[in-house]
């Protein structure tokens, strides 16, 4: 999907029947970020790839995707900066 993007503004990417991210199921996107300038030419494009996931914890107990968990410990890839490079690709 296509989305326009301005400064200072969040951007929501709708997406139907998203596949959650999981240790069990890691499922990832693949996304394009591109920015335009205002002829609508590209100067700048990055690819990279996304988790979807929900975490939330309530009291003492962890949940992922609704799920409740055991594990405390998560690969979440949006935590470590692109400046890092990418990481090797998970199974999908």
């Amino acid at each position: 999907a296509d989305v326009v993007a301005a400064q200072g503004i969040p951007v929501v990417i709708p997406v139907k029947k998203p596949k959650l991210w999981s240790p069990e199921s890691p499922f990832l996107y693949d996304v394009v970020y591109e920015v335009k300038n205002a002829a609508g030419q590209t100067v700048d494009k990055v690819d990279a790839y996304v988790g979807m996931r929900k975490i939330h914890i309530d009291g003492t107990k962890i949940y992922l995707n609704k799920s409740l968990t055991t594990s405390v410990l998560f690969w979440i890839r949006a935590s470590i900066p692109m400046a890092y490079g990418q990481l090797p690709r998970m199974q999908r």
